[in-house]
């Protein structure tokens, strides 16, 4: 069974993030991006028919629409941002033809 998450599908300018310990969720879908990004120990993420399996400093990026699901094999440490298509506009509107000077960034929890 595949669970659509209509609070996730919210349109405008929505933004959620958190930071998950095993986690584990079902098959589900959602009209918004999505980032996983496995801080530390394994996920396996499961978009579509493929499955990926993370491991710490890895992610992956799920687009509207896929369904998709995580599993935590024994442990893990996971951040995940779910964000609006309205929101990529807006990001894109405000930074195009301006330069950054330094496009780092880490999750590294030291």
């Amino acid at each position: 069974m595949v669970v659509y998450e209509g609070h996730r599908s919210v349109k405008g300018e929505y933004l959620y993030n958190q930071v998950d310990k095993n986690l584990n969720f079902q098959k589900h879908t959602h009209c918004n991006y999505e980032i996983v990004f496995c801080l530390g120990g394994c996920l396996v993420c499961e978009v579509g028919n493929k499955k990926y399996e993370l491991h710490s400093g890895e992610g992956i990026l799920i687009l509207p629409g896929y369904i998709h699901s995580f599993c935590t094999p024994e442990e893990s440490e996971d951040y995940l941002c779910v964000f609006s298509t309205d929101l990529v506009s807006l990001f894109y509107e405000k930074t195009k033809m301006k330069s950054l000077s330094d496009t780092r960034f880490s999750f590294d929890n030291r």
